[in-house]
């Protein structure tokens, strides 16, 4: 069973982008080559049960990555599934393993014998480990399914491409709806969203407050000095910098003009005794 951690720092937005994105990240480094597959997810409508969840499988079928996917959504009441299993075994572990940043997350995950983690990114945003596509975008042009909410069962296969099979239940009678044309060929993949990191605000409040909770070997992991202040201090530092040059420029010229002033002086004293021999040596001559 695969966990994903999702840093704070790495979320691209809520919704069904991240979502499909690390649901295409499993089906493509740990699916086993399979044609046909079958999913359950839970009645989430903002992140499972929606049109662009749809879209996706349906857009897996056309470019042929798989032939056949049915979709299982739980009916209200009896939502408990594996993945709660593995959340509760998680909790066990969670709760008496200390943890800062998201590698300790992963690896108290790895305790247990039935989760495997994957990192999204880094805890700042500034790297993506899972790439997060924008689906929304690419699959603006796909139609809806109609009362989605009422059905709980969706197939899409080869033979009917672009067409998705609905049913309120195993018994019920299919509904068939057309998603997008059987002509549609585009298997590109869209654009990857930026991270939105971290905001001014939210590392000012991670240093203040929390940093003195967090294990004093992984404090600048999870809360280094905020950027704003990193660039304050690199800027007083160049002020600090610049100034220090400038006093040693005038240092250098006040010894140099100190120099030369002493060199003059010598030059005079130097001057003056030889004139002083000169006149000694005439006042001999006058003597003989």
């Amino acid at each position: 069973m695969i966990m994903f951690v999702i840093p704070e720092g790495s979320i691209t937005g809520k919704g069904s982008n991240q979502v499909i994105s690390m649901l295409h990240f499993y089906l493509e480094n740990y699916g086993l080559g399979e044609s046909e597959a079958v999913l359950n997810a839970d009645n989430c409508v903002g992140q499972n049960k929606n049109q662009f969840v749809m879209s996706y499988l349906c857009w897996r079928v056309l470019s042929g990555l798989h032939k056949k996917i049915r979709l299982h959504f739980l009916v209200v009441g009896h939502t408990k599934f594996s993945p709660d299993y593995g959340a509760v075994v998680f909790k066990k572990l969670f709760r008496r393993t200390p943890c800062a940043v998201p590698e300790d997350v992963a690896d108290c995950a790895k305790k247990s014998t039935i989760l495997e983690s994957v990192i999204t990114g880094s805890t700042d945003g500034k790297q993506s480990f899972v790439p997060m596509y924008d689906w929304q975008t690419k699959f603006s042009k796909f139609k809806a399914v109609p009362n989605l909410k009422k059905f709980h069962l969706f197939e899409f296969s080869s033979d009917k491409p672009g067409i998705v099979t609905c049913q309120e239940h195993s018994n019920a009678a299919p509904v068939t709806f057309t998603i997008v044309g059987s002509e549609y060929s585009n298997t590109s993949l869209t654009p990857v969203l930026p991270a939105l990191g971290l905001s001014d605000k939210r590392q000012s409040y991670l240093y203040e407050k929390i940093r003195q909770f967090v294990l004093e070997d992984k404090r600048d992991l999870l809360c280094p000095l905020p950027a704003r202040m990193v660039e304050a201090d690199h800027e007083q530092q160049q002020v600090d910098q610049e100034e220090s040059e400038e006093q040693q420029v005038n240092v250098n010229e006040q010894q140099q003009q100190q120099n030369e002033e002493s060199v003059e002086l010598q030059s005079s004293k130097a001057g003056k005794l030889c004139d002083f021999c000169c006149l000694l040596d005439y006042f001999q001559m006058c003597l003989l």
